[in-house]
């Protein structure tokens, strides 16, 4: 049978407002304060671009090096970041007022851009010489490695305005339920799980996104289940 367009919308003042009016596939991935949204549409030749919408408008933000592209997060000055296809791997990018730039990897051939800050700091994942992928962040032209826990797959999801960083780690040969959720402050790296009072019945798998007061959401399992978390950081002083 057919496959049933999905269609991206902004839903404000209690209404739905579709951001294409036509039946190709779209997807909205992500919002700023000024209601600029991205996400990914499918083009008249079948390709998914990333797409940036404003006040009615979408632009479609182009490829790296032709294929296909998402773009996954933006910030309050409106830049964006996401994945591109690039030869036969993925680079992530940072779109800022019409030009798409290449974050590039740390020696190996794929990365993704996960998240940006008012500042301009981007994070995400990079493979390395060695083919490993690391955590890693963007910042001023330049891409540093944030690490690993160990091996397998690491990745930095979101970054506060005050440069605080959290993620997951998926040890090699596990599954989704056996990752864990990262938090980097001064860029150095914590399993949330050793953060948190032992015997809570709580492991957290990965951490989405983090705000300016430090409470981070994410998701992992409780008593066994399936669930959702905020964590509200605690003060030490006494």
């Amino acid at each position: 049978g057919t496959e049933t367009p999905r269609h991206a919308f902004l839903w404000q003042g209690g209404k739905l407002e579709r951001l294409f009016s036509d039946k190709r596939n779209s997807q909205a991935l992500a919002i700023n304060d000024k209601d600029e949204v991205v996400g990914t549409f499918q083009t008249r030749w079948y390709r998914s671009h990333a797409f940036l919408w404003i006040k009615g408008k979408a632009t479609d933000l182009g490829t790296l090096k032709g294929g296909s592209s998402v773009a996954l997060a933006i910030n309050s000055n409106g830049r964006v970041v996401g994945y591109a296809d690039y030869s036969n791997d993925t680079h992530g990018f940072v779109w800022w007022r019409g030009s798409m730039l290449d974050m590039g990897t740390l020696g190996g051939k794929a990365s993704e851009s996960r998240g940006i800050n008012d500042r301009g700091q981007v994070v995400g994942g990079a493979s390395t010489v060695k083919e490993e992928t690391h955590a890693c962040l963007w910042e001023k032209g330049r891409l540093h490695d944030l690490g690993t826990p160990g091996k397998g797959l690491c990745y930095a999801n979101a970054v506060n305005n005050r440069g605080q960083i959290v993620g997951e780690w998926m040890p090699e040969g596990k599954g989704v339920q056996e990752s864990h959720a990262l938090v980097w402050v001064r860029q150095r790296l914590y399993d949330l799980n050793s953060l948190i009072p032992k015997g809570s019945g709580w492991v957290l798998n990965s951490a989405k996104s983090i705000n300016d007061s430090g409470e981070i959401v994410g998701n992992g399992v409780f008593r066994g289940k399936f669930c959702a978390f905020i964590l509200t950081p605690v003060s030490t002083r006494r």
